[in-house]
């Protein structure tokens, strides 16, 4: 479904923890990056807690939670803006 939904390359223009940075990822990129995830905190949640859509660019602001092996709660949250074509 991922490759339905993807270009072959995304950009995303992220902010966590104060950080602005840029990422390129392909949809397999992602497909990984959920599995090593779930590798190193087993299932999570995810939470889209907004979305905003001006002509062709898309900002999603995102949380996740997850235990750690100590049984600590593990909460982040992001954002990205994504040009859509």
């Amino acid at each position: 479904m991922v490759y339905d939904l993807m270009r072959v390359q995304v950009i995303a223009h992220q902010v966590q923890s104060e950080n602005e940075y840029i990422i390129t990822k392909s949809p397999q990129d992602y497909i990984e990056h959920v599995k090593d995830i779930l590798e190193l905190y087993g299932q999570f949640g995810l939470e889209m807690q907004e979305i905003l859509a001006d002509d062709q660019k898309v900002y999603v602001r995102w949380g996740q939670t997850g235990q750690t092996s100590k049984n600590e709660t593990i909460i982040q949250s992001a954002s990205a803006v994504y040009l859509i074509e």
